[in-house]
């Protein structure tokens, strides 16, 4: 009778198992990608006023219970801080409104500077050499097909 492993394949079977028990025990992607996404609802949440205090205390209190596996410390600090901000009615954080950026001195004298574009192009001449595209015949259009309406039997 055959041994299928002998003394010298359980090194290479302890290699093989080895490698893979990292990869086995981690979070998946798709674990991951959930948290993200949860992670992600409820920071808009948050930036949405109309969005009752309770909704979003709830919200952080399920990411952190449920979607918390695999994720960064700070995301776990954020979603800490966010519980207790909430619970003591502080205001949440603010979605960000562009400002427009000051003009510098310099850029007003580059666009002073600068030639005025012309609004309209215009069209290469016969003169020029190049040729003229060719357009297509028109189309003619296709009379419609009336309908058939069948009429009721009487």
């Amino acid at each position: 009778m055959k041994q299928r492993f002998t003394r010298s394949t359980w090194p290479a079977w302890w290699l093989v198992v080895g490698c893979m028990l990292p990869l086995a025990c981690g979070p998946s992607f798709e674990t991951l990608h959930e948290s993200n996404i949860r992670f992600e609802h409820c920071n808009r949440l948050d930036l949405d006023e109309r969005v009752a205090r309770n909704h979003r205390l709830y919200c952080w209190k399920q990411w952190r219970t449920r979607y918390a596996y695999g994720q960064t410390r700070d995301r776990l600090e954020y979603a800490e801080g966010r519980i207790k901000s909430i619970r003591l009615g502080e205001a949440g954080p603010t979605a960000p409104t562009p400002a427009a950026p000051a003009p510098s001195a310099s850029a007003t004298v580059r666009d002073r500077e600068r030639p005025a574009v012309p609004a309209v192009i215009p069209a290469p001449s016969a003169s020029s050499g190049e040729p003229r595209p060719e357009r297509p015949a028109p189309r003619t259009p296709k009379a419609p097909v009336p309908a058939a309406v069948p009429t009721p039997p009487r």
